[in-house]
């Protein structure tokens, strides 16, 4: 579980590791490229070095072992047994039903509700490339100028988005331009924009010497929006703009982490009443992962309801709670009575509830604390 959550949703950035050609894209050229075929690993751990084995010797990747990926890195396994562990210093992987999945950057052709264009085949983010020459021509500074539009689809609508910045290198002797400035725009749809704001180079553009350039735009007032379209403006009439890197970045109110969970006990805990299923998920690193069974009347998460992340099953304990309704109510306490007076017997995740978070096992003080949680005369969850 998370033990804490940034305000800064770096969900949003994403990188282009490769250059962008403002000239037709022919598809035909990536059709070659594989997958992994840009991948260079930053560090390796592997059974064997090459000074322990000859040539002769060096065992062979025969395959990977996909249940062992992380968001960074992939485990091979070789022709001898052993298994080699690769770090590629940045995400080469994103979740999807709760597996790692490869990116795949190869661009096809599509023509969609939201646009026609070149886009990537895998990934969390959908990345759109125009197919023409140049998207158009806008005036600046009193002068026509050609842009360029890359479309990212970010899957859903995403809130108070406040910072973009795109990175770029201005390559004069190489035919490499500069942009002049460099518009965002969010939409809902991939039709109508809003337009958030122009960025001008940082730091200020030398002609015909070549260097590094970053737009950034930062806002008082966040936009939200499903599609960022980045605008691409052209100082010259050169066919090349070449781009490292877009970035977009959010920012949300940062979740109280309440619940905790307990290997040896098999118990999640730190519920408080009508807690639902949606914020119990928020609680996780990736909450899409997280399923939740036999939750409560209104879709609230009380004592006996299982939750499972990343291969661990818990059962929900809310203490008082112990006809499992998510919450601490009149028909608790009988129940909390009849077990003290011998006359019921709870199961396992009950008692763990009755026993309010402080004793180890139930006791007729429990009861009478939750009989005065329930008159309003006290506060469990103070």
């Amino acid at each position: 579980m998370k033990t804490k959550r940034a305000i800064w949703k770096t969900a949003l950035s994403f990188l282009l590791a490769a250059a962008l050609l403002a000239a037709g894209i022919p598809a035909a050229a990536y059709e070659a490229l594989g997958a992994d075929d840009a991948l260079q690993p930053a560090a390796a751990s592997a059974a064997h070095t090459s000074d322990e084995l000859s040539a002769e010797e060096t065992p062979e990747v025969v395959g990977e072992e996909p249940e062992l990926r992380s968001e960074t890195g992939k485990v091979y396994r070789l022709s001898d047994g052993s298994y080699a562990a690769v770090d590629y210093g940045r995400a080469v992987h994103y979740r999807e039903n709760g597996t790692w999945q490869d990116y795949d950057n190869r661009l096809a052709y599509a023509d969609g509700e939201d646009g026609a264009g070149y886009e990537n085949t895998a990934g969390d983010l959908r990345v759109r490339f125009a197919p023409n020459s140049a998207s158009g021509t806008i005036t600046v500074d009193g002068t026509s100028r050609r842009y360029y539009d890359i479309v990212v689809d970010l899957g859903e609508t995403i809130e108070n988005i406040k910072d973009f910045n795109v990175y770029t290198e201005y390559l004069h002797d190489s035919g490499i331009d500069y942009c002049i400035a460099v518009d965002y725009a969010v939409s809902t749809d991939g039709t109508d924009w809003t337009t958030a704001g122009r960025a001008a180079p940082s730091p200020e553009v030398v002609a015909e010497v070549n260097g590094d350039y970053a737009y950034p735009l930062s806002l008082d007032t966040g936009v939200s929006g499903r599609y960022l379209r980045v605008r691409l403006i052209a100082a010259g009439t050169t066919q090349f703009i070449f781009v490292t890197e877009l970035q977009a970045f959010a920012y949300e109110e940062p979740v109280e982490l309440t619940l905790s969970t307990d290997k040896e006990t098999g118990y999640l805990t730190g519920l408080t009443p009508g807690m639902t299923v949606d914020e119990v998920k928020d609680q996780f690193l990736f909450p899409s992962d997280v399923v939740i069974t036999d939750a409560a009347k209104g879709d609230a998460v009380g004592t006996g309801t299982q939750v499972s992340y990343d291969g661990s099953t818990w059962t929900a304990v809310l203490i008082g709670d112990l006809n499992g309704d998510a919450n601490v109510t009149g028909s608790d306490y009988p129940l909390a009575k009849r077990s003290i007076l011998d006359l019921a017997e709870l199961n396992d995740a009950q008692t763990e509830a009755f026993k309010l978070g402080g004793t180890s096992e139930p006791t007729p003080t429990n009861y009478l604390k939750l009989k005065r949680h329930v008159l309003k005369l006290s506060d469990l969850f103070a």
